[in-house]
């Protein structure tokens, strides 16, 4: 369920909710729900969705399959179905939207909430890029030192595993600053605010791979590759096709496997998927084909990215890269010979 903010020229402020969205194997976008809720209507409405969610048996036939997404996916519901049971449950109806207003995502890049920005009551609050979204205990006191000195004590957390410092006065940006060197905590949009990763098989008995420390050492590898890469990509790992890391979302995606290295048996292993976006331009990731052991995904990456830099056409981002030129070339990076590759490129250009 989503829950989003709507003024209703009438019924004045209120919500609209989002069903049965989700990601992992069989990814499926919200569908709004065409009413509206009043304030007060909101936890009714959430407790008749989760009894309507407890009295379907076909959810409970499979424990992979106990989800919403899986009453449009695979047992004929609409949302319009979906509207009436819930009102039924509920006991009244609630007020009909004729039209679903569009929604104003902000583009990724504003989510990201990085550097330092002005707040609407005259200070400043910091977004700071956290590499691999890990807290050491070292880093945690840090930034507890930095809300307390400079903030007013308060910390926030992204969806992009970074931090948010608010409250900070204006005399203290420039101390507030030199304070970050050699912390690891940085103000900048770069590779190491792009890689977000789930948990692992470090903390998740469901992984089959590792992801923190690989997400760390991949951003740490791009950063150095692409010192001047304008716009990095979104790159997420998930360690399972569960996809807690959204990779179904990212412009690179890399899907936890259990990944076989000849005579040296079972050894991490990731699958490759490219052009997802979200969520101005919402799209799901799509599969190359490609399998990589954990030691192969950096070099494999860079030479990506390369091929990338190298033909992309008035700074167009990654996923309009793939749009525009397919998932063919992909391929022929992990499988093709040079001469291959080298006429894909002489194709893209002569399309251009």
């Amino acid at each position: 369920m989503g829950i989003l903010p709507h003024a209703h020229p009438v019924w004045g402020e209120g919500y609209l909710f989002r069903i049965g969205g989700g990601l992992a194997t069989r990814p499926h976008f919200s569908i709004p729900l065409p009413r509206f809720i009043a304030p007060e209507r909101v936890v009714p409405v959430l407790l008749g969705i989760a009894t309507l969610f407890r009295e379907r048996s076909e959810l409970r036939e499979k424990r992979e399959r106990a989800r919403l997404k899986f009453l449009f996916l695979e047992h004929g519901w609409t949302i319009d179905s979906f509207a009436t049971r819930l009102e039924e449950i509920l006991g009244e109806p609630l007020p009909l939207l004729e039209e679903i207003p569009p929604f104003p995502m902000a583009r990724r890049e504003e989510r990201d909430h990085l550097g330092v920005h002005p707040q609407t009551d005259g200070r400043f609050y910091a977004g700071l890029a956290v590499p691999g979204g890990t807290l050491s205990p070292r880093l945690i006191g840090h930034v507890a030192n930095l809300a307390e000195e400079f903030g007013r004590g308060e910390i926030r957390l992204t969806s992009q595993q970074n931090i948010i410092l608010p409250g900070l006065a204006l005399s203290s940006l420039d101390a507030f600053e030199k304070s970050l060197s050699g912390s690891g905590l940085t103000l900048g949009s770069g590779f190491s605010s792009r890689v977000v990763s789930c948990t692992g098989k470090t903390f998740c008995r469901l992984a089959l791979a590792e992801t923190k420390e690989l997400g760390e050492r991949l951003a740490h590898t791009l950063e150095n590759a692409f010192p001047t890469l304008e716009s990095p990509p979104y790159l997420h790992l998930s360690g399972c096709p569960n996809d807690c890391g959204q990779m179904r979302l990212a412009d690179i995606g890399l899907s936890g496997v259990q990944g076989k290295n000849g005579d040296n048996g079972a050894e991490d292993g990731f699958d490759l998927l490219v052009g997802g976006s979200g969520p101005e331009g919402i799209a799901i990731s799509r599969r190359t084909g490609v399998r990589l052991l954990k030691d192969q995904v950096a070099p494999f990456v860079t030479r990506l990215l390369a091929f990338y830099r190298e033909n992309c056409k008035d700074n167009e981002s990654f996923r309009d890269f793939v749009d525009r030129t397919g998932t063919e070339w992909v391929s022929l990076l992990d499988r093709g010979t040079a001469d291959e590759l080298r006429l894909f490129s002489e194709g893209l250009a002569v399309r251009s």
